[in-house]
């Protein structure tokens, strides 16, 4: 980065923007495990264990549907106006990520309704079949970002694009701070 009466920044390193990236998707799919567990034994799961999995879709899946959603299918649907083939293709996602992103307040209402007294609680069978239904989603994503999304992205992005990434990640739609270079269960951020 320039000096700090500089307003010229260093270009964003490609492999390390989109690492970040693909980290989140990583803690995404280790998301669906978790809900994947806690459907298998239902009802056992206590309560506990629901609070820590709303705190983790506001923490983990909003962000990251948010950076898919707002930044880089828009990006890529830029930079892929020569083929139409693709554009299709972007234009679902885009849409998947839009619709998953609404999903998630109704995951985390329907996991807080089901902390109240027992009379208020759905049974399990139909929550499992909530959560399953929402993982199997998020997983069809995650395999999706790895294998198809990164690697265009990778080929694809113009610098203003990683950037404007980078800056998803600094700021965050609700002013969380992830600094690349961090330390993360998969490498680092």
């Amino acid at each position: 980065m320039g000096s700090l009466g500089d307003n010229t920044r260093a270009p964003c390193d490609a492999a390390l923007v989109l690492g970040a990236v693909a980290d989140q998707t990583h803690r995404v799919a280790d998301f669906c495990d978790l809900l994947e567990a806690i459907a298998d034994d239902l009802p056992r799961k206590a309560k506990p264990v629901w609070r820590e999995i709303i705190r983790l879709c506001d923490a983990i899946l909003d962000e990251h549907l948010q950076t898919f959603a707002q930044v880089i299918v828009p990006a890529l649907l830029r930079r892929t106006r020569d083929d139409a083939h693709l554009q299709t293709v972007l234009t679902q996602l885009h849409a998947e990520y839009r619709d998953e992103s609404a999903r998630l307040p109704e995951l985390a209402a329907l996991l807080s309704d089901n902390i109240g007294p027992d009379e208020d609680r759905m049974t399990a069978e139909t929550l499992g079949y909530a959560l399953r239904s929402f993982f199997t989603a998020l997983r069809r994503q995650a395999a999706w970002e790895s294998n198809v999304l990164l690697p265009l992205a990778a080929t694809r992005l113009s610098p203003a694009d990683l950037e404007a990434i980078t800056e998803q990640f600094a700021t965050g739609r609700r002013g969380n701070v992830v600094r690349f270079g961090q330390a993360s269960r998969r490498g680092t951020v």
